[in-house]
């Protein structure tokens, strides 16, 4: 895909941060790699940690009602 035609769906941008995260394992690299690092896989553990977080809080429930923090409404 070209830049402008990049997906912006998370399940499109998760699957390319995954398949990035298993070349870089174990020493591996990418064509985007340089002897400084890897702004490819730089941007796949930011994606992968903020997929994470994400999944973290949904878990977590944020809401109660009335009736659970004892109000007697």
């Amino acid at each position: 895909m070209s830049g402008r035609d990049e997906s912006v769906r998370l399940a499109d941008r998760l699957e390319s941060a995954l398949l990035t995260d298993l070349q870089h394992q174990n020493g591996g690299r990418c064509l985007n790699c340089t002897p400084d690092g890897c702004k490819q896989n730089d941007w796949a553990q930011a994606e992968l940690a903020a997929h994470s977080e994400m999944q973290r809080r949904s878990a977590t429930p944020q809401l109660t009602t009335e009736h659970e923090r004892g109000d007697p409404r």
